[in-house]
């Protein structure tokens, strides 16, 4: 018998080893499969061969215990297996060898003396139908296989020799003879899991599961697979219908379900990858296309302009990979007037903001739509920009500064509630989602969270990358941004008045600014 992975996927060179990608499948638990002992799951009908799971679009697997993780692993990638590993969770040795053996057999591989108690394993065999148990180095699985509802033969794989040397893939060779043959098993060969190399939990047991039930493995350093642009290629070329996470670092199921979905469009932001907060800095200009007084933008046609703010960003920073050249659109403007459609403020022609943004993704430049609110929420202003929105290339400055009291003052009120930024959030979280694109790139101009009313509340949203950006020359406090706010905010600066003394030396430091506009 053999049941090693027989993938019929294309094969992609990544970083020097060669990643298997092969691709289906359709729905299945939530995150945090249950490991409740009292549990009643209906044990599976006596099966010839191992079935895997439906898996669903995208799981997410989180538990600081090892052997709790790859419970969760069992639950959630086998339907049924009559052949079962079990291994100490203190076994390091066998540990190592589980991968190999857990292949081989085409069974879960579950964790004894750890986290989980004799039951819940005694439970999870049932469920799996399990009818042989290979118990890899010196635990003794007699708490669980003498408890256990049917009868369960046992055989025995060393992990070291007498000499206490790793055994590795001669006694998995040896095993091959023993365990009964129970047929081609029924492999969830279309889907990923992916692991993070940085995560501290010891997910061996884990991975050994899903590489047993036929998922390929693929390492996300981070646990954001947006992040690295080898993880984005291999899940672009791959189009998994199905990936599950194993580990805290990575996103919960919904999310982790986008942030796949857009990994595997390959659409990314200028300068490359999908995330906004991986080191790249923002350098560029402000203004309106319709009033030279507003700002650098103002000054010339759009052609000029791009080609303008590319000079500003490769003056301030030379030399520099990670600078972004950048164009802060302001879109609309407060006004005292209340205009005829009473909300205090101009807005540009939508279209023609459109065609400004697709002009500067040509030429590899991020585009930020400033809006001043007058009385209308910034939800209201930001509709009308849907269009531009959906490109990858286009985020949001909030100027919080001029929100009028009501449509019948024109007295700045300076405050804005924080349900109309979560608002914000929300409906970037939306566009980002419909259109599986990267990072949106979220401004609030302001020093302090003042601004904001309780902006505690305020969600951190995976899809949104946020700069506090204090006025010229005045750093804003992200301390006390990240402490009331729960967010991650990036370092800001906004509105440097063109030719202001800003040192090439100090924008390259790392302690600098991510976000510098020119005015």
């Amino acid at each position: 018998m053999d049941h090693r992975l027989a993938l019929k996927a294309p094969f992609v060179q990544t970083a020097g080893a060669l990643v298997a990608v092969a691709l289906t499948l359709g729905g299945c638990t939530q995150d945090g499969a249950s490991t409740d002992a009292t549990t009643t799951a209906e044990p599976a009908a006596a099966q010839e061969t191992a079935v895997a799971a439906a898996l669903p679009d995208a799981a997410t697997l989180s538990s600081d215990a090892p052997a709790e993780l790859a419970l969760m692993a069992s639950q959630q990638l086998f339907e049924s297996a009559p052949t079962v590993v079990l291994v100490g969770a203190e076994d390091d040795d066998a540990l190592e060898l589980v991968g190999a053996v857990a292949t081989e057999v085409a069974g879960p591989v579950l964790v004894l003396d750890g986290a989980i108690g004799s039951s819940a394993v005694r439970t999870e065999l049932e469920r799996l139908g399990a009818r042989t148990a290979v118990v890899v180095g010196a635990v003794d699985p007699a708490e669980v296989v003498d408890g256990s509802a049917g009868e369960l033969e046992v055989i025995s794989v060393r992990a070291t020799d007498a000499a206490g040397v790793p055994t590795g893939v001669a006694e998995v060779a040896r095993l091959l003879s023993e365990v009964p043959d129970t047929g081609e098993p029924t492999l969830a060969d279309e889907s990923l899991v992916l692991t993070d190399p940085e995560d501290d939990v010891d997910h061996r047991a884990a991975l050994a599961t899903a590489r047993a039930a036929g998922a390929v493995p693929l390492d996300v350093p981070g646990g954001d697979p947006r992040a690295s642009d080898e993880t984005i290629g291999v899940l672009r070329q791959a189009q998994a219908l199905s990936v599950v996470a194993l580990g805290d670092s990575f996103a919960d199921s919904d999310d982790l379900a986008e942030q796949v979905r857009a990994a595997s469009t390959g659409v990314e932001l200028p300068g490359g990858g999908m995330v906004l907060t991986d080191g790249r800095r923002f350098v560029g200009l402000y203004g309106t296309r319709i009033s030279p007084s507003l700002g650098a933008l103002g000054q010339q046609d759009t052609d000029a302009s791009v080609d303008r703010a590319q000079r500003v960003a490769e003056a301030t920073v030379p030399g520099a990979d990670d600078v972004v050249p950048t164009l802060e659109l302001l879109v609309t403007v407060a006004s005292p007037a209340p205009g005829a459609d009473g909300n205090h403020a101009n807005e540009q022609d939508p279209q023609a903001v459109l065609e400004f943004a697709e002009a500067a993704r040509e030429a590899g430049q991020y585009v930020v739509l400033a809006v001043q609110p007058g009385s209308a929420t910034f939800v209201e202003q930001l509709r009308a920009y849907d269009d531009a929105l959906a490109l990858p290339n286009v985020g949001v400055s909030l100027e919080t500064e001029w929100r009028f009291v009501d449509s019948s003052s024109p007295a700045l009120s300076g405050t804005i509630p924080t349900g109309e930024v979560s608002d914000v959030v929300d409906h970037l979280r939306d566009v980002v989602r419909t259109g599986a694109l990267p990072q949106k790139l979220l401004v609030i101009r302001d020093s302090a969270p003042s601004a904001v009313v309780d902006p505690a509340q305020l969600p951190n949203a995976t899809e949104v990358g946020v700069v506090i950006a204090g006025p010229a020359g005045r750093e804003p406090d992200l301390e006390e941004w990240g402490a009331e706010t729960g967010v991650e905010p990036m370092w800001g600066a906004t509105r440097w008045l063109q030719g202001a003394d800003v040192p090439a030396a100090e924008l390259g430091d790392e302690e600098q600014p991510t976000y510098v506009v020119y005015r």
